[in-house]
């Protein structure tokens, strides 16, 4: 395709692939058309640049609309209204180069970072020293070393004001990761829902999601109805993501609780009364596993009424007794086989749930009575 240079007028001709809006013969012609076009600055806003460092001096950490800070201070060393200095040479040039790019105020306000910004917010420094020395390092956390002169070892650099840009040691402190995490909370920079990089759904679409989920509506349908896979759609009806939304229904793995304490007594009076686990599970519409634990107080231990059973079947009838336990313990003491003490239990027990008994590894509370014989499993033969 055929074009003409935008510097000096030459005719060119490129590929399409290579048109743009601005094309040139050669490097020195755009140099060339940059400099005479003053970089695409126009001379109103240079103005306002010379009048802001005129009245902030090399403090000023202003920037033009339009124009972001980092492209503004570039521009105000351009017009030499601030000092182009080269790289520090000793580690006394390097801190105090640092301060200067610090708006030192009073001592009780934030002294914001005048430098450059990361797209994170916080403010970044390089401290070459040489190949072996060439680190970005974040504002804060140097003001912080400078000042106390210790090292953060891997601990975070925390902000008492919330201010990112601030390095004022006096608003700094040494944190965790879950300190950290909880000063984000507090501060609202928490990226929730809809803000959150990577988020596939809407606040009204999960919100719909968990209205059709009470209706009666099967998670795997509401997934399909939707369009997102059945796991994505069943942690947001049930309240493990999009928390910070109402409306989550209870459910395996929900964050909201199935059991409440009065659920749980009346849980363990039933299987007090002899009604099997599964049967309270199923009469009180949980899992069962959960239902066993809450019975017999592997859960919701501050609760009274634990139903501590004496083997296996807690909760339930047991299929032998304690006697029974007791009687095969001294048997295997005294030298019988398996097979002896299986035909003293009639069948009731298999192998393996007789080695856990006789081990002391269930029925604890006939250690009392029998101690267990330790080793049991492993020295006995079969």
């Amino acid at each position: 395709m055929e074009t003409n240079c935008s510097g000096c007028g030459r005719h060119l001709r490129l590929p399409q692939c290579r048109i743009k809006s601005r094309n040139f013969c050669s490097r020195a012609c755009a140099n060339s058309h940059q400099h005479l076009t003053n970089g695409g600055w126009s001379p109103e806003e240079d103005a306002v640049l010379r009048q802001w460092y005129r009245a902030e001096g090399t403090a000023c950490c202003r920037h033009l609309p339009g124009r972001n800070r980092k492209s503004s201070a570039s521009r105000a060393e351009r017009l030499g209204l601030t000092t182009i200095r080269g790289p520090a040479k000793t580690e006394a040039e390097w801190t105090e180069r640092f301060w200067s790019y610090v708006n030192r105020t009073r001592p009780d306000e934030c002294w914001p970072w005048i430098g450059n910004v990361s797209g994170h917010g916080y403010g970044t420094v390089r401290k070459n020293f040489g190949p072996g020395d060439n680190r970005v390092l974040s504002s804060h956390a140097v003001a912080h070393h400078l000042h106390t002169g210790t090292d953060p070892c891997g601990r975070y650099i925390l902000h008492r004001c919330g201010n990112r840009l601030c390095c004022n040691p006096s608003h700094l402190y040494l944190g965790d990761a879950k300190q950290n995490a909880a000063d984000r909370e507090a501060h609202g920079r928490t990226a929730k829902g809809e803000d959150h990089c990577r988020a596939k759904l809407t606040d009204s679409l999960v919100l719909e999601m968990r209205r059709l989920a009470t209706s009666g509506m099967r998670q795997s349908d509401v997934a399909s109805a939707v369009g997102v896979p059945v796991h994505q759609a069943r942690s947001a009806i049930t309240g493990r993501t999009w928390k910070h939304l109402p409306g989550a229904v209870p459910g395996p793995g929900s964050a909201v609780p199935l059991l409440d304490e009065q659920t749980v007594i009346a849980m363990r009076e039933l299987a007090r009364q002899g009604m099997r686990q599964s049967d309270v599970a199923r009469h009180f519409g949980v899992p069962y596993y959960l239902a066993r634990c809450a019975i017999v107080g592997h859960t919701w231990k501050h609760l009274p009424g634990a139903v501590t059973g004496p083997g296996p079947g807690v909760g339930g009838p047991s299929k032998v007794t304690g006697e029974e336990v007791a009687e095969a313990r001294r048997m295997a003491r005294s030298g019988r086989s398996l097979l002896d003490i299986a035909n003293f239990l009639h069948g009731k027990i298999g192998e393996a749930a007789i080695r856990l008994a006789i081990s002391g590894c269930t029925w604890a509370r006939v250690n009392q009575v029998e101690p267990p014989l330790d080793g049991w499993p492993c020295v006995w033969p079969s």
